[in-house]
């Protein structure tokens, strides 16, 4: 099958048609020659689609993998089971950090938002000077100061 589209596509390569603006009238015999060609193109790419078509359609239809399988669905589960699952994975991945670095991890977020606030607060504290800049010297500039 691999091989019937390879020839497909090869096909669909040499047989590509004359641009628009280079075509020959229909009524000449170059003209009639480019229509053919145009046409059995035309084919060739609907049967490439069609061969495509049929080929998703039958792995849709193939043997679903486990994956699809094994997973139970998490809508399928009541509420109560819902919670438990979540706090089971939760604990999971908490239990599996050693307690030292749960807590340097902690320490290290603490400084970094610690930092983040005080680069706010200095970029908030130049924008407010420059406004007051902007703002004196358009008070000295207007006209009712002179």
């Amino acid at each position: 099958m691999t091989e019937s589209l390879e020839r497909l596509n090869r096909e669909i390569k040499r047989r590509k048609p004359v641009p628009r603006h280079d075509r020959m009238p229909s009524d000449t015999p170059d003209g009639k020659a480019q229509r053919v060609r145009m046409l059995e193109y035309r084919d060739l790419k609907r049967k490439r689609a069609e061969l495509l078509r049929t080929r998703a359609q039958e792995r849709a239809q193939a043997v679903p993998t486990t994956k699809q399988v094994q997973a139970p669905s998490v809508r399928a589960l009541s509420d109560e089971q819902r919670q438990a699952f979540r706090r089971d994975e939760s604990a999971k991945h908490i239990d599996a950090v050693p307690e030292d670095v749960r807590q340097s991890l902690a320490e290290q977020k603490a400084k970094e938002d610690a930092e983040r606030k005080a680069a706010v607060r200095a970029y908030g504290e130049r924008s407010r000077s420059r406004l007051r800049l902007t703002e004196r010297f358009y008070l000295l500039d207007s006209p009712s100061s002179r």
